[in-house]
């Protein structure tokens, strides 16, 4: 069985993801391969994102900036990467959502479907993964957010990374627990 680990220790991990995808996005570039696996955790509890094989700088196309490619982890996909849909930044956000899953679950999401079953479950008929009522409700909320079906509507790094920082340094000063933090993160300006 495998050790849950402490919100404490969630929320310094995630919100040092948070500031280096918002660092990447600020330059107009998507990372595409957001996961846990591509997440190094250093001695002091920090974690740095990894593996920018996938990254690339967003094409202009008109007054929005999009790709196509198919690149990435499936499992851990957007439903509009998953079906060769136009996408944008938000794409990481989706995948983000899911790695809170997995680091609140600590198992690989959607391990029982295959590529295809993964199109028809996520990318076709929009399913996402089931918190477990146990998650904080900040957890729930945020991987919720991030798990839009309209990607316009997720939050953006920026967003999410002062929600993190904010959480994580209230946990490691012992001033909270994520008990009663708000359940619904800012929503994005569209």
């Amino acid at each position: 069985e495998v050790t849950p680990l402490a919100e404490g220790h969630i929320a310094t991990i995630l919100s040092s993801v948070t500031r280096g995808i918002a660092y990447l996005h600020a330059r107009e570039h998507a990372h595409r391969d957001i996961k846990a696996a591509n997440i190094m955790v250093h001695s002091d509890g920090r974690a740095t994102i990894g593996d920018f094989a996938s990254s690339r700088s967003m094409v202009a196309k008109g007054d929005r900036k999009e790709l196509q490619t198919f690149v990435g982890t499936p499992h851990w996909m957007a439903p509009e990467v998953l079906r060769g849909d136009d996408y944008s930044l938000k794409c990481d956000s989706y995948s983000f959502g899911v790695i809170i899953w997995e680091l609140i679950v600590r198992k690989q999401p959607f391990k029982e479907f295959n590529h295809f079953q993964l199109l028809n479950h996520v990318g076709l008929n929009g399913k996402t993964l089931q918190m477990p009522d146990s998650a904080a409700p900040i957890w729930r909320a945020v991987a919720s957010a991030c798990w839009r079906s309209q990607p316009q509507l997720r939050p953006s790094f920026a967003q999410l990374d002062t929600v993190f920082r904010s959480a994580a340094a209230d946990l490691q000063a012992g001033r909270a627990t994520l008990e009663g933090t708000p359940t619904e993160p800012a929503a994005p300006a569209v």
